[in-house]
């Protein structure tokens, strides 16, 4: 069970690709009363369910974005996203899963280097800003690039273990009468590969 508070707003002036405008989505709530059905294997064998805790916890959550128009063609938008759960027994299920560029599910901090949940973490802060040219009618290039800071909450009575990500993200996108199909490719400097990345939006 979840109580909690939350604050939005919204001048974007489109749903796809808006041209001006800013969005933000901010939450403050206490979460309680969790009885999960967990089982726990370590090398193939049960573990003590009591290896996770699933204590009772405060989590806040922002994600904010803004789009400035340079010009007819150009677009130049910038967002915010931080997670925390403050509490100093974290499990992977309650915490925050970074990666992906679309925000599609709870709990998710969005990191162009990284596919969905490729990371998890109790905190995370990340900040990312990117330039969108419409090439011709509905045909887009977005470039993106992404910093962002986790585990900075100290954990287990110990020192927070925060390290820093950079990552960035080319996407070619095609806005279609079923919303946008976008083709990209990632990259971070801490794993030092290339990833792709599709995504299909269907507009309700």
């Amino acid at each position: 069970m979840k109580t909690y508070i939350f604050f939005k707003y919204n001048t974007l002036n489109k749903g796809f690709y808006p041209t001006r405008g800013a969005r933000i989505n901010t939450e403050l709530g206490r979460v309680y009363n969790q009885e999960p059905s967990v089982t726990l294997y370590h090398n193939g064998l049960p573990t003590d369910p009591a290896a996770i805790s699933f204590d009772d916890y405060t989590r806040f959550y922002l994600d904010g974005v803004a789009y400035i128009p340079i010009n007819s063609n150009f677009n130049m938008f910038t967002e915010f996203q931080s997670g925390i759960n403050f509490t100093d027994k974290p499990n992977v299920l309650n915490n925050f899963s970074i990666g992906g560029l679309t925000g599609n599910f709870r709990n998710q901090i969005k990191f162009a280097g990284f596919q969905e949940a490729t990371l998890n973490s109790p905190s995370a802060v990340m900040l990312q800003a990117g330039l969108r040219y419409n090439v011709i009618n509905n045909l887009y290039l977005v470039g993106r690039f992404t910093s962002l800071v986790k585990d900075f909450v100290a954990i287990n009575n110990g020192p927070a273990k925060t390290s820093f990500l950079s990552g960035y993200a080319l996407t070619f996108a095609y806005k279609s009468p079923i919303g946008p199909v976008e083709l990209s490719m990632l990259y971070s400097d801490q794993s030092r590969k290339f990833q792709s990345y599709v995504s299909i939006g269907i507009p309700f």
